[in-house]
């Protein structure tokens, strides 16, 4: 299975995953109109990082990964099936709060995509991973 990484400067976590997790609005409270739920379902989920990527995503094989994780290298070699791929991910670490976010093939509707630098994210590189895919 491949694994597309990124890395995101953020002000912290939080931040980090409402950007690559989809994020809701409360539930509307009893007694709402079916016209105001449908909105609400409309609404919702909002999924930022889908929506800069242009693609459906599945959040279960997304990772966002804090980079001063103590076990992070560790973490990294676990999953690239190449470990000398794994330094120059590393290099590009930089002072500010970087986070590594992996996009495991199975998250990608059709598992095909080309991707590219968002607004929040630099594209790392598509790597061979030690997991294998479920499809």
């Amino acid at each position: 299975m491949k694994v597309h990484i990124f890395k995101g400067n953020f002000e912290d976590i939080t931040k980090a995953a409402n950007y690559t997790e989809p994020q809701w609005e409360p539930e509307p409270e009893k007694g709402t109109t079916d016209e105001e739920y449908i909105l609400w379902e409309e609404r919702n989920p909002r999924f930022e990082m889908q929506a800069d990527l242009n693609c459906h995503l599945d959040s279960d094989f997304i990772e966002t990964i804090p980079s001063h994780k103590t076990d992070v290298v560790r973490y990294l070699k676990s999953m690239v099936k190449n470990p000398l791929e794994v330094e120059p991910i590393i290099n590009e670490f930089e002072d500010k709060e970087t986070v590594l976010i992996l996009i495991f093939e199975d998250a990608i509707s059709g598992n095909e995509k080309q991707f590219d630098d968002t607004k929040k994210m630099k594209y790392l590189g598509e790597y061979e991973s030690t997991l294998r895919s479920l499809s």
